[in-house]
């Protein structure tokens, strides 16, 4: 993960590709979070198991700090209380 956020980063000071990555970004950001939402919600047919909980949990977390990269904001602050890490 450390190799994309590092080419992510080097992105985000492409002004150009920024601007054309930051509407996918914002848009997985907002599906990942829905999904881990409806999750807890016993949306779906089934409460999700605590293995996919967490997976999701490390999407959104990716899919936050991909968003921040495309805004051009360190993605460090996405996670204020816990510095850059939940």
């Amino acid at each position: 993960m450390h190799r994309v956020m590092i080419a992510l980063a080097a992105l985000s000071l492409a002004g150009c590709l920024a601007a054309k990555l930051e509407p996918p970004a914002e848009d997985h950001y907002l599906q990942t979070r829905a999904i881990a939402e409806r999750c807890d919600g016993a949306y779906y047919d089934a409460p999700c198991s605590p293995e996919l909980r967490e997976d999701l949990e490390a999407m959104c977390d990716q899919a936050e700090a991909i968003h921040a990269l495309a805004q051009g904001r360190d993605p460090g602050q996405c996670f204020p209380d816990d510095g850059g890490a939940r």
